[in-house]
């Protein structure tokens, strides 16, 4: 049968049909596992040989599918309808050629808007999105659901940026960067992109009017939209893409920063998608604003201001839709801060178990009174939280990184954790009201974990900060970060 051996005792035995029914059902689990877990894809041969081995092997093979407009047709036609009910993941993976003519919107005064209506030159991604989801609007619906990833990127891409990479996701990714497998980093890139290159990337393809047009499609529970689309969604076409998924529990959106110049545009975008119905259903939801300091510094591209006004509304926007979620992660788009100020003490998160926010008050040149009354907020909303499992706030940039972290073990045990390249002092009173917070959830035994980061040399970047502080797995998708922390190391140090 195939070429499948046993090792039993430093000898392999070659394992045959008569064998397979009289192996204990653990011997069988390994033997399943060892294949699955190989790296050789080619099992789908080993599905003929029993019900048993084909149950196994087609759950195995179903359960994630990349998806190419190439292979858009043959999905709908070839895929086997008994089958439907094991899928888990789709990948839509769109590589546009060099002679699709995407409109330039980059995010620069000179030519840049964010389009209501404007559809010329997006045709190839919006028909085979439209393509996928009338297949999808058919598919009935599972108790598991359907996560559906998107991802697009230009051949130009790959020439113009030589360390991007274009990934599914994979949930037990090892953030490795020496790994052959992903590409391993090179001392520096052979040429840098250009202004010109990058204003051609980082720009906004979809409007509304094609999306009017969309099915709606009850299969897909779960949707990612990763930092490997340099071409953002505009917020407004978010918006509207969500609502068509009725089911819709989890988003994971990784979008690009908008330049000052329209970020007030894009803000107003993010508060309509917040405020919209469909949002009442999200139960977990990931935002995390990318950014590139090489980028910046290299080009004298602005970073985001601090814009304050505008900027509160959006966290308190923030902080108004977290009273419905089980999760919430958001980084960089809002600062900690103008969450927790807007969070009323009438308030109470009875589903909330993690939250994670950024803080720029987490800085070494910062006064330190500033961000222990940050932390001290941060405790007083926690103690209207009775399902808080882990909170954190941190911050993350080149040669900086630190970590607040409140999180109950499995144990049953509160830790306390401060980590970070700096030496910050948390004040007795900080202390004394986190350790309230656990004593309210019946917590004894409360453990402080001070930790300082031995050379802030390693810290290339705000990618670099997620990894050296063990941040949750929320905050980002693994790929996501190894592609930012193999971004940092492409550039030169000085850039």
């Amino acid at each position: 049968m195939y070429s499948s051996r046993l090792v039993w005792n430093q000898r392999a035995i070659p394992l045959t049909r008569s064998m397979w029914p009289k192996l204990p059902q653990e011997l069988k689990d390994w033997v399943f596992r060892a294949l699955l877990d190989g790296e050789d894809t080619g099992i789908a041969p080993l599905a003929t040989v029993s019900r048993e081995w084909q149950t196994v092997i087609e759950r195995h093979n179903f359960a994630r599918i990349k998806l190419t407009p190439a292979r858009l047709g043959e999905f709908n036609c070839y895929f086997p309808l008994r089958c439907r009910h094991l899928v888990r993941y789709i990948w839509l993976c769109i590589e546009l050629n060099e002679a699709d003519n995407l409109p330039l919107y980059f995010h620069h005064p000179q030519n840049f808007h964010l389009s209501q209506d404007h559809t010329t030159g997006c045709e190839p991604i919006a028909e085979t999105i439209q393509t996928l989801l009338s297949i999808l609007s058919n598919w009935e619906e599972t108790g598991d659901g359907l996560q559906l990833d998107i991802s697009y990127h230009s051949l130009k891409d790959k020439k113009n940026f030589e360390y991007l990479t274009f990934e599914p996701d994979l949930p037990s990714f090892s953030d490795n960067l020496d790994d052959p497998r992903h590409g391993r980093i090179a001392p520096g890139l052979q040429s840098y992109p250009t202004l010109a290159a990058i204003q051609r990337t980082f720009r906004d393809g979809f409007g509304l009017s094609w999306m009017k047009q969309l099915p709606s499609v009850p299969v897909v529970t779960a949707l990612l939209l990763r930092q490997q689309n340099l071409r953002c969604w505009s917020p407004q076409g978010l918006g509207k893409f969500l609502s068509l998924f009725p089911r819709l529990e989890e988003v994971h959106y990784e979008p690009w920063r908008w330049t000052p110049d329209h970020q007030a545009s894009a803000d107003n975008g993010y508060l309509c998608m917040l405020a919209a119905r469909f949002m009442r259903r999200i139960r977990r939801l990931a935002v995390f604003e990318n950014f590139s300091e090489n980028i910046e510094s290299m080009y004298l591209v602005p970073s985001i201001p601090p814009r304050p006004a505008r900027a509160r509304i959006v966290g308190s926007e923030f902080a108004r839709t977290s009273l419905k979620l089980d999760q919430l992660s958001a980084s960089f788009i809002i600062e900690a801060e103008h969450f927790l100020t807007a969070c009323k003490p009438s308030w109470t998160w009875p589903n909330l178990t993690t939250l994670s926010l950024t803080s720029q008050l987490l800085a070494p040149d910062v006064d330190p009174a500033k961000v222990n009354q940050l932390l001290t907020s941060a405790a007083e909303v926690a103690t209207r939280m009775p399902k808080l499992e882990r909170l954190e706030i941190w911050n993350g940039r080149r040669g900086l990184a630190m970590l607040f972290k409140y999180q109950i073990l499995s144990d049953g045990r509160a830790v306390i954790t401060r980590r970070g390249t700096w030496d910050l002092t948390l004040e007795p009173s900080v202390i004394q009201a986190w350790k309230e917070v656990a004593l309210e959830r019946g917590r004894r035994q409360c453990v402080i974990s001070e930790e300082l980061l031995p050379d802030p040399s390693i810290i290339k970047g705000h990618g670099d900060a997620i990894y050296h502080l063990g941040l949750s797995s929320e905050v980002i998708r693994p790929i996501s970060l190894h592609q930012i922390r193999k971004e940092h190391r492409s550039w030169p140090e000085s850039g």
